[in-house]
């Protein structure tokens, strides 16, 4: 609270300055400057309160923030869109929406920086205070509200309030900050404090709502360290077996904005840095950083070094440091000769690794104390025996340590003295670790010794007791004898129990008693907090109510070192690369979601808004030759009944002006930007893309008809139906828009409220539209949502007027029922009569087109893990009886060009699922072949597939492959699966996973064909494909390529080459012999057959 206030008077002083330096024109002109001067922070969310173009584009020049201007109306926000186009950043860096005040549509505590600079009387309402002091995050983010003119100070003051700052100056101004809430408590060591018990005191409780999803899409395996304190989140991972120097994968050293998920500052790794120890420590002003023999201030905000602590009488480097009051502890030891282990010293179950050989060590013998006040070292320790950085708590007063095979001691924390000593030689026998390191420990750090109020523990999985001490005496209390229970020691102490798997034991007798029946899921280590006990899948058990809960839907894996835990009121998920069938990715952050309503109906009147101009609607009718949606229709084939013709040739191309040319490592944790897959009818091609632009053309010669942009990401095809273009978007929004003038008829808010958040870089609402639209039978079909605990929402529409027709907003998480939800994953796809909607983490959710019901799945099917296989984005229905589902997930980057990115290559693949009497599922599905990530494509005749991460394509006789699926599914129907593998067989003469000895399997009429596949599309005559023409897993090819393949033997008709990386999917084929070609950078390529 005191460097709050501290920077309270420094905002009142420099606000002062500056409004009594500049007029009010030139304060115009250089508010951007001025304003930022407020605060350190340079990266995250700021809001324009009526802003204008000019401001827009000053605060861009000057920071790193993604900008929301809030229009007076939307024909002032459409007109700033347009002012915005030219500068390329409308749709990256700026968004535009408009705002009736005071509410504002952001989740809690999430905007860095608001500034309301044209204020009026009537702005300034206690409802509007009242909404600031609600968005506006703690510790640095301030707004900024006022009027150069026209309001008094007077008005102003009694407005904000005391603790906002107002100068007094011409003109009138309020600053306005906010402390941290009462109950926030950090997470500024990897097991949260220096006692090493993983509790959180935060006062957090359910239901949790999303506030943010964030990049990387994944950390290391093990090797990690995540702290959180002062608004900020500090990461540090590098796996000590998988590292090698230079990849980015593999050396993370960053620091996040815990308000909105931003990246505040990246870095490599310090050399011989090893991760994953207790090395590390936040608080709200500096990072501690253990380098060498001295420890590194950093400042957290820009991660730039301010000074260092070194110890004098000491030597060796820093295993481990822990802060208490104004004092540093470090406990030296040896210096690491690396920071990796040994090549090949890691196999899963193999004890193949120990201590001796590694490169590593976390052992020391001196332990010392450094007085920040009086900057000097106060006290120097050497123990007896090698000491475990594992093995070492403080507790406020006193530090105890666990020397190996001869003494466990407690030290006075100020003075350094020896309080007590306990060298019995069966309790030190107990308490030794076993070094080996096995079944899956190499580089998973865990705590040995536990500091709590009433006992300090010892004992962790390398251990075979668990043992109590008196912190007093250093006397035993009590012994459990223990058994492996995981990768980690998985326990938490709560109240005066200490909570094991399926148990509990009395902290001070050890006695067991009633304890709690949970069981978390995933290998890592549990967390706990007042709202409940998490594993490294989700939440476990359920504190208030006194029961075991779901996980949260098991949307999330961490690495095996760290877990979910709550701080600063965020319960805080990372993802690591692990292959447990988890549909999430990246980091994400949960907050208290308080009254809001998951399952909220909506009405026409409060959503639906219609256009007061009128727009024509005409155009060439349509027809089965063009390629109006997603992958041609509603079974999504990706097959035309056109043919091309020979020799196909460029004749027009489209390139934006600023092109999506983000690198590789500027989307590893940054947003990518790039087009969605063209769509094309009646002589129209329409392109949406993630700036929220949609674009049409001629088809004949690509003259531009019309651009117009949306309030939030086109990530889903348009669809083109009877003259009119449907479209979901990221705001939430479904819209619908004249085709021949890009006029919006009307549009449709999804999502269940105006909420903005952060998702992987863009601003979005926490409802995004990206399942597409699929018209039929005078209704569209939308679905909005991401996580099922968030809620989900599909809506059948009249696609004339967009009035509901029928909706199902309780598809979401249903806390304490069996079933964990569905959320949107992908798009949708009509089949057997039926409305099928792709939900990777639920199996196969299908809908009566007429009336909404949901077709009811056997219990087993609703459980978290049983989709795993499917949790791609692609739904389709092959020959009318069998779902195709799989692919690359929703949120991938096509940097993932294997599949097997962070070894997600395991359940990336797809299965049919056959359908039986009146579409019901009929279990079990089949996989004919792994690892595939492009969409097949299909007619009555071929089946095209992409295998083996889109590096080998295979044709195959279409009937025969129907034949062979359905004698696979007769042979197994009845057959008991394990839950993880989703009731799924494999086709006979299934690939290897090297692609040699390739069997010729019963349908095969052509292929494997060495192609990088990017893309595929069936005409009548030839295969469609775009491809790159270096091979190798991982490896991006050097040159791209649009060819045509002969439907029978595969062989080569035509190859042209392209100038830069194909999009994903990006094919669409025209009634007049047109091929399109969408290119990841936002261009489109014409060629046409004679």
């Amino acid at each position: 609270m005191k460097n709050f206030l501290c920077r309270k008077w420094i905002l009142f002083a420099s606000t002062a300055l500056f409004f009594c330096s500049f007029s009010a024109e030139i304060f115009a002109s250089s508010l951007s400057d001025s304003v930022l001067a407020l605060t350190p922070r340079r990266a995250g969310i700021l809001v324009l309160v009526h802003g204008d173009e000019a401001t827009a584009k000053g605060f861009a020049a000057n920071s790193r923030f993604i900008i929301h201007v809030l229009a007076a109306d939307d024909t002032k926000a459409q007109a700033l869109r347009t002012a915005l186009v030219p500068t390329g950043l409308l749709g990256r860096r700026i968004y535009v929406d408009s705002i009736t005040l005071p509410k504002l549509p952001y989740a809690d505590y999430s905007i860095d920086l608001l500034v309301h600079a044209d204020s009026t009387a009537a702005d300034l309402t206690p409802a509007y205070s009242a909404e600031l002091r609600r968005v506006i995050a703690p510790y640095v983010g301030v707004a900024v509200v006022g009027n150069a003119a026209n309001l008094t100070p007077a008005q102003v003051a009694a407005w904000a309030g005391k603790d906002a700052a107002v100068p007094a100056i011409s003109g009138a101004w309020a600053a306005i900050s906010v402390p941290p809430p009462a109950g926030w408590d950090p997470w500024s060591y990897k097991f949260h404090g220096p006692d090493n018990h993983p509790v959180s005191k935060d006062t957090l409780q359910r239901p949790l709502i999303t506030k943010w999803t964030a990049k990387p899409f994944g950390l290391t395996q093990r090797g990690c360290s995540e702290l959180i304190a002062g608004g900020r989140i500090v990461i540090a991972a590098r796996d000590t077996k998988a590292y090698q120097p230079g990849n980015e994968r593999n050396d993370i050293f960053c620091a996040f904005n815990s308000a909105n998920g931003a990246l505040l500052w990246k870095k490599h790794l310090p050399q011989k840095f090893v991760t994953g120890q207790n090395n590390m420590v936040l608080t709200p002003d500096t990072l501690f950083m253990a380098l060498g023999p001295a420890v590194a201030l950093i400042d957290p905000e820009t991660g730039t070094e301010r000074g260092k602590v070194t110890f004098e009488g000491t030597s060796g480097h820093i295993k481990w440091i822990a802060l208490s009051s104004n004092y540093v502890f470090a406990l030296f030891g040896a210096a690491d000769q690396s920071d990796t282990l040994p090549p090949d010293s890691y196999v899963w179950g193999k004890k193949e690794i120990t201590v001796a050989n590694a490169n590593i060590s976390d052992t020391g013998t001196t332990l010392a104390a450094y007085d920040t006040v009086k900057k000097t070292t106060v006290w120097v320790h050497k123990a007896p025996g090698p000491i475990s950085a594992r093995m070492i708590a403080l507790d406020g007063k006193t530090v105890f340590y666990n020397a190996e095979k001869t003494a466990i001691a407690a030290l006075d924390m100020k003075s350094g003295e020896v309080r007590w000593q306990n060298s019995s030689p069966d309790i030190l026998a107990a308490t030794t670790e076993n070094r080996e390191l096995f079944d899956g420990f190499v580089g998973i750090n865990d705590r040995g010794l536990t500091s709590l109020l009433q006992a300090i523990i010892i004992g962790n999985n390398g251990t075979t007791h668990m043992v109590a001490l008196n912190p007093d005496t250093g006397k035993e209390l009590w012994r459990n004898q223990t058994k492996k229970t995981g990768r980690v020691a998985r326990w938490v102490a709560m109240g005066s129990k200490i909570l094991f798997m399926q148990k509990g034991a009395d902290i001070q007798t050890g006695a067991e008693v009633d304890g709690l029946s949970f069981k978390t899921e995933g290998c890592g280590m549990i967390t706990a907090s007042p709202m409940g006990i998490f594993g490294t899948c989700g939440q476990a058990y359920d504190t208030p109510s006194g029961s075991a809960t779901p996980s949260l839907s098991g949307q999330h894996k961490t690495p095996c070192d760290v877990s979910t835990f709550v701080a600063e009121g965020m319960y805080f998920l990372t993802s690591g690369p692990c292959t447990c069938g988890v549909i999430s990715r990246g980091m994400m952050a949960q907050q208290a979601a308080g009254n809001f309503d998951f399952h909220a109906k909506a009405q026409s009147e409060e959503r639906l808004r219609r256009s007061s101009v009128s727009s024509p609607v005409t155009g060439k009718v349509s027809d089965s030759n063009d390629w109006p949606t997603a992958r041609h229709d509603y079974i999504r084939s990706a097959a035309t009944p056109v043919a091309v013709g020979s020799n196909p040739a460029l004749v027009w191309k489209y390139q934006p002006a600023v092109p999506f040319n983000e690198t590789e490592q500027e989307r590893r944790y940054g947003v990518e930007n790039r087009p969605a897959p063209p769509v094309t009818a009646a002589g129209i091609v329409v392109v949406g893309a993630s700036d929220g632009s949609l674009r049409a053309c001629e088809e004949d010669g690509g003259k531009e008809l019309w651009t117009r942009f949306l309030g939030g990401s086109i990530l889903a095809s348009p669809t083109l139906d009877s003259g009119r273009v449907y479209v979901g978007c990221g705001d939430g929004y479904v819209y619908c828009l004249s085709a021949s003038t890009g006029d919006e008829l009307w549009r449709f808010r999804a999502a269940p409220t105006e909420r903005r958040i952060m998702i992987f870089g863009q601003l979005s609402s926490a409802w995004p539209v990206h399942s597409g639209i699929l018209v039929h039978d005078g209704l569209a079909y939308a679905a909005a949502g991401m996580l099922p605990e968030d809620g989900s929402f599909v809506y059948a529409l009249d696609a004339k007027t967009g009035e509901i027709v029928w909706q199902k907003t309780d598809l979401g998480h249903q806390p304490g029922q069996s079933d964990f939800g569905r959320a949107p994953c992908g798009g949708f796809a009509l089949g057997a009569g039926r409305l099928w909607l792709q939900c990777a983490n639920s199996a196969y959710t299908s809908f009566d087109c007429k009336t909404g019901e949901v077709l009811p799945l056997p219990e087993r099917y609703q459980k978290p893990g049983i989709n795993q296989g499917t949790l791609g984005s692609d739904i389709g229905v092959f020959d009318d009886r069998f779902i195709v589902s799989g692919g690359q997930r929703f949120f991938s980057d096509q940097y993932e060009r294997t599949g097997s990115e962070f070894k997600i290559g395991r359940w990336v693949r797809f299965s049919f699922l056959p359908l039986g009497k009146n579409g019901t599922p009929d279990f079990p599905e089949v996989s004919p072949l792994p690892f595939g990530i492009v969409a097949p494509a299909f007619d009555k005749d071929l089946m095209v597939m992409p295998l083996f991460y889109r590096q080998k394509l295979c044709g195959w006789n279409a009937p025969e492959v129907a034949k062979s699926l359905t004698e696979i599914y007769q042979e197994n129907r009845g057959k008991k699966f394990p839950n993880y593998s989703a009731e799924r067989v494999s086709s006979k003469g299934e690939y290897s996973a090297n692609g040699s000895k390739i069997p010729v399997l019963p349908y095969n009429r052509f292929g494997p064909l060495e192609l990088n596949v990017n893309a595929v599309a069936l005409a009548s005559d030839m295969v469609i494909v775009t491809h790159g023409k270096t091979l190798g897993k991982g490896d991006n090819p050097s040159k791209w390529f649009v060819s045509g393949l002969d439907r029978t033997t595969g062989k080569t008709l035509f190859e042209t080459e392209l100038p830069s990386e194909p999009l994903f999917g990006g094919l669409a084929i025209s009634r007049n012999k047109t091929i399109i070609v969408a290119l990841r950078n936002g261009g489109l390529l014409c060629f046409r057959g004679k």
